[in-house]
């Protein structure tokens, strides 16, 4: 019994933690809000060396406001509901159905967002030319592979 509790509460403390990184997280960076003089320059710095056009530039540039203003209220609740968890995972006494409750609607909340997030990247995919994609892609596997080597180094 006292495991199963351990397992509820570690498990709280996770989906917490991605819940937070997930409503913390933006689609492109920590600059998608930024200020800007251009529409949607800072909010597309992931694509600096990816040479887009005026018209890929506004196309995304549309999709990242759209996807913000859609989620604003989802995200919101992510973050009440987030609020909620941890008051009941601190609460004096534990009730495993209260926490578990608690936790599918978080989770629950927070693969809507997922979804809503890949959505609006399959969308800003749809806008690069192939060469473009092949350049993402290149980009994604080094940034793998530069984690890789971080994680590899921290478990030495």
């Amino acid at each position: 019994m006292k495991t199963k509790m351990t397992r509820a509460i570690l498990l709280a403390f996770l989906m917490g933690f991605v819940g937070i990184s997930i409503v913390e997280a933006e689609p492109l960076g920590p600059h998608w809000k930024a200020p800007y003089t251009r529409p949607g320059l800072d909010r597309l710095k992931a694509f600096y060396g990816f040479n887009l056009t005026d018209a890929q530039r506004t196309q995304m540039n549309d999709i990242l406001t759209r996807f913000r203003d859609e989620t604003a209220d989802l995200r919101g609740d992510i973050q009440r509901q987030h609020r909620d968890f941890s008051s009941l995972l601190q609460s004096e006494s534990f009730n495993e159905e209260e926490v578990r409750a608690a936790f599918r609607e978080l989770s629950g909340l927070t693969e809507e967002l997922f979804i809503l997030k890949t959505k609006m990247k399959n969308e800003i995919k749809a806008v690069l030319t192939p060469e473009q994609l092949k350049a993402l892609k290149e980009q994604k596997t080094e940034r793998m592979e530069r984690a890789n080597r971080r994680f590899e180094r921290g478990v030495q």
